[in-house]
């Protein structure tokens, strides 16, 4: 019976934690962005088209800055984004 606890302890920790990893990407809900890890939420103009991290390469070599949010101008996402959030990891 111990070793059972013990066991369905353990998944529901190993569980826990992929949950809690999992919520560090920001996300984009209509016209609100946020990123969990670091508390932020943002709400922008309708007007904007917005990529998240995952969606945007990634330019710096050393791997030290995250761009998290880009926005550009509706309908063209080509060229550069009008306004973008940056975070340095140092």
């Amino acid at each position: 019976m111990r070793r059972e606890f013990t066991l369905r302890v353990f998944i529901f920790l190993a569980l826990l934690c992929a949950t809690c990893v999992g919520q560090g990407r920001g996300s984009v809900h209509g016209t609100v962005f946020r990123e969990a890890a670091m508390g932020l939420t943002y709400e922008f103009p309708q007007k904007f088209s917005p990529k998240v991290e995952s969606e945007i390469p990634s330019r710096d070599q050393t791997g030290r800055e995250h761009m998290i949010l880009a926005l550009w101008d509706t309908p063209a996402r080509s060229g550069q984004p009008r306004m973008s959030f940056l975070y340095d990891t140092k």
